[in-house]
């Protein structure tokens, strides 16, 4: 009778098992490390939300739409934004996010929605009441958020305060 070597059978099925799992093992391990985030210091506040747990933004917006003429100074266009402000938000509220959609003032450059936006973003940034807002971005508006030269203004609140 004639043995038959170890190298002409062949691994088998087990141990080619046991170095895929041991392959994926791996692979997940780095993924998992990969995408872990990292910690960071939380800053410290200070004002009427010193002290209260880490907040979160409703995901249901308050909106409104702000004319934004083209040679306005600021100072209406700041004023307006400040008084939809108080009515949708109220006092006791505060800003996590805005969201401002620009629409065109020329219809045959519908992309210029974008530079009414970040006009009303440059105008109201500094404003008190959106000081503690995480972020304040203009995008590009169509039809359906307002009339040429204006903006629809998403604010997404915080909650807990």
């Amino acid at each position: 009778m004639r043995r038959r070597s170890r190298a002409a059978a062949g691994p088998p099925a087990f141990a080619i098992a046991g170095w895929l799992f041991a392959e994926l093992a791996a692979i997940l391990m780095i993924v998992a490390f990969a995408s872990a985030d990292s910690p960071q210091e939380v800053p410290r506040q200070e004002g009427p939300g010193a002290g209260r747990e880490d907040q979160g933004v409703l995901l249901t917006p308050v909106t409104f739409v702000l004319p934004v003429p083209a040679g306005d100074d600021g100072g209406g266009t700041v004023a307006r934004f400040r008084t939809d402000l108080a009515r949708v938000v109220g006092p006791d509220r505060s800003v996590g996010l805005a969201l401002m959609f620009g629409v065109s003032r020329d219809p045959d450059r519908p992309l210029a929605g974008t530079a009414v936006s970040r006009r009303l973003v440059e105008l109201v940034r500094d404003l008190p009441e959106l000081e503690r807002a995480a972020d304040i971005r203009p995008y590009l508006g169509d039809s359906e958020d307002g009339a040429p030269g204006e903006v629809r203004v998403e604010l997404f609140l915080l909650t807990g305060s």
